[in-house]
């Protein structure tokens, strides 16, 4: 089980909220995978019950996992002391995501009080063990000066390291980093790459940018027919409670559709329906 209490915004880490998911890696069958299926099935007294005396023993999977019962308050009272104790408990044992859990604590003052420095220890211990989440968390702490010296420098090494294992929310804030320099040198043609690395991997924000970016020109030969394939990718991508957006990407979109030629729009589609597709 992956829990990772972790929410935060491109500028600041944000109220505690726990994220869910299986480990990568799924253990095999016994106790703790059962407590994992009860889990996921919503059966969490069960749960509690196996997950309980294997973290009293020591198992490091499952004092993580029921630190994040413990501040979910599935199956028991919320307590964020609680998960504190159980995440510090598997972290001392090498669990990277009760690392990142104690990192998010402290960050939070759940369980805890505010505790910037702390929380960038515990995320640079999860960090240096490849855990995406905590590099980027520990580059928005180095962005903004949180808890340590303001180092864009490691800032950009930590959101790049994230981003190389293919993280979106990494890679669209290395194409806000770079532009600005700030303490190293800027590169527009690294932002971009990076807005096209997200877009690819199907960022809506950074599909419209890279519209923006065909359409101008900017860092890009200026190419109308990829820049109407990207605004309608990225349009696409809204939700109807998100109709208002939508509209402004499709009204640039159908601006731009008036100084394109019918062979020039039919090719845009066609690229469209092609990526929809997956070819």
């Amino acid at each position: 089980m992956r829990g990772f209490c972790r929410s935060h915004s491109a500028s600041a880490l944000a109220t505690i909220g726990c994220v869910l998911a299986l480990a990568c890696a799924r253990a095999s069958a016994g106790p703790l995978e059962d407590a994992r299926d009860a889990f996921g099935k919503g059966d969490y007294a069960t749960a509690i019950e196996l997950w309980r005396p294997l973290a009293q023993q020591g198992n490091a999977p499952a004092g993580n996992d029921l630190g994040v019962a413990y501040a979910t308050g599935k199956g028991v009272s919320r307590d964020y002391a609680q998960a504190m104790k159980w995440f510090r408990a598997a972290a001392e044992q090498g669990s990277v995501v009760a690392e990142a859990n104690l990192g998010i604590s402290y960050a939070q003052g759940a369980g805890t009080s505010i505790d910037l420095a702390a929380a960038a220890e515990w995320y640079r211990k999860a960090a240096e063990q490849g855990d995406a989440e905590a590099q980027i968390a520990l580059g928005e702490i180095y962005s903004s000066g949180t808890g340590v010296d303001r180092d864009y420098g490691q800032a950009l090494k930590w959101y790049e390291k994230a981003a190389e294992q293919g993280n979106e929310a990494a890679e669209v804030l290395l194409a806000g980093l770079y532009p600005a320099g700030n303490g190293f040198p800027k590169d527009s043609s690294q932002a971009i790459n990076w807005v096209r690395q997200s877009a690819e991997h199907g960022n809506a924000f950074s599909q419209i940018a890279l519209g923006g970016l065909y359409e101008h020109g900017k860092g890009v030969p200026q190419d109308k027919i990829q820049a109407y394939e990207w605004y309608s990718l990225g349009a696409s991508q809204f939700l109807p409670s998100e109709r208002y957006f939508r509209d402004i990407v499709i009204e640039q979109r159908d601006s731009l559709a008036g100084k394109m030629t019918p062979p020039e729009v039919a090719a845009a589609l066609e690229l469209v329906r092609g990526r929809k597709r997956g070819t």
